[in-house]
């Protein structure tokens, strides 16, 4: 034997170490995990729950759009723009209570939609023809304030506040 050769015969292969498990350490981590993981289901939960809170509002839009298409047809147009009001009537009895708000008409009514959206529209001649919907057709000269008021009721549906309504409610 040469002595190299001894040489190359003590050699060894290169030791490589364990690989680093991700397997946390400390007790810690599972703290932290803990709470990421409460956290995701508390998020999931206030989505679930606003979700359900504002389906009313996506069904009254959907009424809406219902009405808007039937405002096109002549022979639908009164009987669509009478359920206009209707439909913002039922939608507020979604959040407040019935005895309270069922017996509002005219201004008075008009002037509780200006204050749960706050815009003053309500007040004017597109909201006050939303009143006059109620109780009788339309007139020719109407159909162009009318125009109004389908962007005014899906942008109150939208944007509306609930608030709380004497003698009870949800605020």
């Amino acid at each position: 034997m040469t002595p190299d050769s001894t040489k190359l015969s003590q050699l060894n292969d290169i030791v490589v170490p364990q690989p680093v498990s991700w397997t946390p350490q400390t007790i810690g981590w599972y703290f932290v995990f803990a709470l990421l993981f409460l956290l995701l289901v508390w998020l999931g939960y206030r989505l679930y729950k606003a979700r359900l809170s504002n389906r009313y509002r996506r069904e009254a839009l959907a009424q809406l759009e219902l009405i808007k298409q039937g405002l096109s047809s002549p022979a639908l147009k009164d009987k669509s723009a009478s359920r206009i009001p209707e439909l913002i009537k039922r939608t507020v009895l979604t959040w407040a209570p019935r005895d309270k708000i069922a017996p509002l008409y005219g201004r008075e009514w008009l002037e509780f939609l200006d204050h749960t959206y706050r815009s003053g529209r309500f007040t004017s001649p597109a909201g006050e023809l939303i009143e006059k919907l109620s109780y009788t057709d339309l007139e020719q000269d109407e159909t162009e304030n009318l125009e109004q008021v389908i962007p005014l009721v899906a942008d109150w549906i939208k944007k509306h506040k609930q608030i709380a309504v004497e003698g009870g409610g949800r605020g």
